[in-house]
């Protein structure tokens, strides 16, 4: 199919009334207001607990891949929190919309073990809660939807974990991530993130990377689950070289399109290698940047908009999930 980049702007108008990928292309600016509002908070703590569900759970991923071969970083997506869990321990509770049963259900745990508890939101129940107990709660600046207010959400998490010793290297990051942005836009023609989605349109996409780089893997999926609303996987590594790798034995199915983020190091070569040998299709993304969470950050930006370009091309709102809000009112 031949497409015209007028094509692209035309679908955009068509399917995205709401401007979702504008929401992306603010990451950079809404990274750096989150960093220069959220106060630096002087807590020691033993054991680091992460919890929240779907775009607020993400940042527990990130952490722990940033920070877990540093600190204790535990990520719990439940509703509640393990026995072990006492006074010594802090207790991240990020929440969107401040109204997560899940994560509302674990901070009331938390406070019972006698925790320290530092909720993050834009408001709601978790707010409520924060000044009738007497925990912390940072306001952030809302958003569409809470996929697309992961910079100000990470990028609060990170100030109250580091507190001022990341402040420069972060700041710069907010930088990077604002003129990556810029490149992604409507108005650049030629498009990594576009390419990027177009390149999976009509395939399944199943993500690889290194194990220490999972959250980069969770979160593509759940964008193009989302945002795209096509089905995809992932697989980390070296964990894959005792399940994954055998379904390659030959090429059963062209639709398959793996996609490897590769970083310097890490434990993809062999498989990739196979791969060649099979003369199979696949697509490296190197991760790039100066540090690890910029690394993670810059590959997260570039596949989140990649979907909503995905979206475009299949014709779809990218903002619409009607399948998960009829079946959270079903559980409700």
């Amino acid at each position: 199919m031949s497409l015209k980049w007028d094509d692209i702007k035309k679908l955009a108008e068509k399917y995205d009334k709401k401007n979702f990928l504008g929401e992306y292309l603010k990451w950079g600016e809404r990274f750096q207001k989150a960093l220069e509002t959220t106060p630096s908070l002087d807590i020691s703590y033993k054991t680091l607990y992460v919890v929240g569900m779907g775009g607020s759970g993400i940042v527990g991923d990130i952490l722990r891949d940033y920070l877990g071969m540093e600190k204790d970083i535990r990520v719990f997506k439940y509703t509640r929190l393990p026995r072990y869990v006492d006074d010594e321990d802090l207790v991240l509770a990020v929440s969107f919309s401040g109204n997560t049963i899940e994560t509302l259900s674990s901070v009331s745990d938390a406070l019972s073990k006698g925790a320290e508890v530092v909720g993050i939101t834009t408001g709601g129940k978790l707010f409520e809660l924060g000044e009738k107990k007497g925990f912390k709660v940072i306001r952030v600046e809302k958003a569409l939807a809470p996929r697309a207010a992961l910079p100000q959400l990470i990028a609060t998490a990170l100030k109250i974990t580091l507190g001022e010793t990341a402040l420069e290297e972060l700041m710069k990051i907010a930088g990077v991530l604002r003129d990556e942005a810029a490149r992604y836009s409507l108005d650049a023609k030629d498009n990594r993130a576009f390419k990027l989605g177009y390149y999976i349109w009509g395939r399944l996409p199943i993500l690889y990377a290194d194990e220490t780089y999972s959250s980069i893997l969770h979160r593509a999926k759940s964008s193009l689950n989302e945002n795209a609303k096509i089905n995809a996987y992932y697989q980390t590594f070296p964990e894959g070289y005792h399940n994954e790798v055998e379904a390659f034995e030959e090429i059963i199915d062209p639709v398959t399109y793996p996609i490897l983020f590769k970083d310097e190091g890490d434990n993809l070569e062999p498989f990739i290698k196979h791969l060649d040998d099979l003369e199979m299709d696949y697509l490296i993304i190197d991760l790039v940047g100066d540090s690890r969470i910029e690394k993670i950050l810059r590959a997260i930006l570039l596949t989140d908009v990649a979907s909503i370009y995905l979206a475009y091309l299949r014709k779809k709102d990218p903002f619409e999930i009607e399948v998960i809000n009829k079946l959270k009112k079903m559980r409700s």
